[in-house]
């Protein structure tokens, strides 16, 4: 442990105290003599335990004491000379008076500074708890904000799968099988449409990897029109699309990345029909 870690350990005040072992003394004796910045809050400890305990003895007095008490009259001895009685020096009376008290003074003072050190570990403990429980409502706040942020993403993805479900089971959606072209004939996709909501739902069930520079864009066919119905990822989840409100056909094509305004007929992956009667 390093002089500037004792500062905030509260073995200064034990020190102040005296109630440390004998090594741990000697050791932060010897730190106090190297480092003025450990003698400083050391000082600073003493006074402030000092004030304490002057606050806890508060104005200490000795009472008025008759000095005829500790004197025996003369004419006694005379009267009664076989009496032995011990006649006590006034000066050494105060002298013995004064140290007892000198010693009163000094177990209350080591009693108050006993009571300081404690009530000082007692308030660095406050502090510690209290900031325990700031840290401990902090990261609960993090942990509630947290969660309420999950439960409304899964609150999302409930709304979704369910608009996905009634788009899929609806009686006005066509299910339109995308079969491969000579490109690759065993390439596959599916699109759900919709055309009373215009919503389309397309699905990459069997379609090539392509790289990072390129995607797969779907195409409405109207009137032999190829009509953008938006680029999508490689996979077979259901994957929104443009809103379609006609089409006679569906296609797929492989295009730059982002997409093409017209599409690229050399990339033509699959094609698939809208049934009769439901365009």
């Amino acid at each position: 442990m390093s002089w500037k870690d004792y500062i905030n350990s509260g073995l200064l005040e034990l020190y102040v105290a005296g109630t440390l072992s004998a090594q741990e003394m000697e050791r932060i004796r010897a730190l106090e003599k190297e480092h003025p910045e450990l003698a400083a809050e050391i000082d600073k400890i003493q006074q402030a335990a000092m004030r304490y305990a002057r606050q806890s003895a508060g104005d200490f007095t000795l009472p008025e004491l008759d000095e005829s008490a500790f004197e025996t009259p003369s004419d006694s001895l005379q009267n009664d000379p076989t009496d032995h009685v011990l006649q006590l020096n006034n000066d050494k009376n105060r002298r013995w008076l004064s140290i007892a008290a000198a010693v009163l003074l000094l177990f209350a003072s080591g009693i108050a500074i006993y009571m300081y050190v404690q009530v000082s570990n007692l308030k660095r403990e406050l502090v510690e708890i209290k900031t325990e429980r700031l840290l401990l409502d902090s990261v609960l706040a993090g942990q509630l904000a947290a969660n309420d942020s999950l439960l409304h993403g899964l609150n999302q993805m409930q709304r979704q799968y369910a608009e996905v479900q009634e788009h899929i089971n609806s009686a006005s959606t066509q299910k339109i099988l995308l079969k491969g072209l000579d490109i690759d004939s065993a390439a596959e996709a599916l699109v759900f449409w919709n055309e009373k909501t215009q919503k389309v739902y397309v699905s990459a069930s069997n379609l090539p990897a392509v790289d990072q520079q390129h995607q797969y864009q779907l195409w409405a066919l109207v009137d032999g029109k190829p009509i953008d119905a938006g680029v999508f990822i490689n996979s077979n989840n259901l994957q929104v699309a443009k809103s379609i409100a006609r089409a006679d056909a569906f296609a797929v094509t492989l295009e730059p990345k982002g997409g093409s305004e017209t599409p690229t007929l050399e990339k033509l992956y699959v094609l698939g029909e809208v049934a009769k009667g439901n365009s």
